[in-house]
């Protein structure tokens, strides 16, 4: 391979459904910030309309490119051809779609683009309303053009790996890890717009994740049912936004603690409110891949009660991690309200340098993710 290749920059295309917030598209804005341009140039090509972090990608040198419409594969082939053509010459994909990634580097492939990463992010296959006659050979037909197609397979964790890619395997085990400086100053200071409620002694439970399915908000709702036998006065923190909302909502009126629910929506402060807001952090998720949340919360040094659903390797901080399968609300209230009892300025110190030394760091990341560029694509070019 000629050396002074590398002298210019790789040029890799990412593709995803969107840049609204989410754990993935926080985690590539961070990649995208913290690597040296002279190594690497990142793009995105996204399949939904205008989304909120496009803006704040561009900001930070990325092309954001509107991809063709999916639902039609013969189509969606011929668009990004062209697009590859066009904006191109491109070093690599590396799509984040799941099973449609098979055919995103199928046309990757037909266009000569030498390095074609499929990625993994979930721990189950979703089946947004497609038909199970369907999604059979589905499933066997993508798995069949990744095989083919990607010159390397990626995934966030074990359950992600099996999910995506079953017995066949993936070339390395790539953490989307996270920014830890935000979390290295811990004033005391409360939130006033989720304490006003019940004043600076309120006990705040909180969560972080998209208002779906999979993140089990009906049952932490149940939980909080539960809550007033153990602990007052009490307040739980929802942040973040999505279709589930409204019934959310209607599902805490229901169980007469819509009073106690302060929905925050989306936002920019994540770090500020699990460190300063925030005195117990819940995670009752239904399935997992890598949850840069909970990794977040042990950085805080929150105590968290998580459901036996959550991968392993994500708990660096054990000693502030209370683990339980999805059955009783009360035996979670239960352990919530335990939580009041942690010593917090000792669990910060625990959980801050747990997180700092481990391989969840944005840094550890990012080292990562150009190692398996650099390689990939020096093997392909040998």
């Amino acid at each position: 391979m000629d050396k002074a290749h590398l002298i210019e920059p790789i040029r890799v295309l990412h593709v995803l459904g969107s840049l609204n917030p989410g754990g993935v598209q926080k985690w590539l804005l961070e990649v995208l910030q913290r690597a040296d341009r002279a190594r690497v140039q990142m793009d995105f090509l996204v399949h939904s309309g205008p989304s909120a972090y496009e803006r704040i990608a561009e900001a930070l040198g990325a092309r954001v490119i509107r991809g063709p419409d999916p639902r039609n594969p013969f189509a969606y082939t011929h668009g990004l051809r062209r697009i590859l053509r066009e904006l191109g010459p491109y070093d690599g994909i590396h799509s984040h779609v799941f099973y449609y990634s098979g055919w995103v580097l199928r046309a990757a492939a037909s266009e000569g683009v030498p390095m074609r990463i499929a990625h993994s992010h979930h721990a189950t296959s979703l089946r947004r309303g497609r038909p199970e006659v369907l999604r059979v050979p589905y499933v066997a037909f993508m798995r069949s053009l990744i095989r083919r197609y990607a010159t390397a397979r990626l995934s966030v964790s074990k359950q992600a790996e099996l999910a995506l890619f079953g017995r066949v395997g993936v070339s390395a085990r790539l953490c989307c890890g996270i920014e830890t400086e935000p979390f290295e100053q811990r004033s005391a200071s409360a939130d006033p717009e989720v304490k006003a409620h019940g004043g600076d002694d309120t006990f705040v439970i909180g969560h972080v994740g998209r208002l779906a399915p999979e993140k089990n908000h009906v049952f932490l709702l149940r939980v909080a049912r539960e809550l007033s036998s153990w602990c007052q006065p009490w307040r739980l923190l929802l942040v973040g936004s999505g279709p589930l909302q409204p019934k959310l909502r209607q599902e805490a009126r229901a169980l007469g603690v819509e009073d106690r629910v302060c929905w925050a929506g989306n936002r920019d402060d994540v770090p500020w409110l699990l460190t300063h807001a925030m005195d117990c952090f819940a995670f009752p998720s239904l399935t997992e891949a890598l949850p840069r949340t909970l990794l977040e919360a042990q950085a805080a040094g929150l105590p968290c009660v998580v459901s036996d659903r959550v991968p392993e390797e994500v708990i660096v901080a054990p000693s502030l991690v209370r683990v339980l399968p999805l059955g009783d609300p009360r035996e979670w209230a239960r352990a919530i309200t335990k939580a009041r009892a942690l010593d917090r300025s000792a669990a910060r110190s625990i959980g801050f340098a747990a997180v700092k030394n481990s391989a969840f760091t944005i840094e550890h990341g990012v080292a990562q993710l150009l190692a398996v560029y650099e390689s990939g694509l020096r093997q392909r070019r040998c």
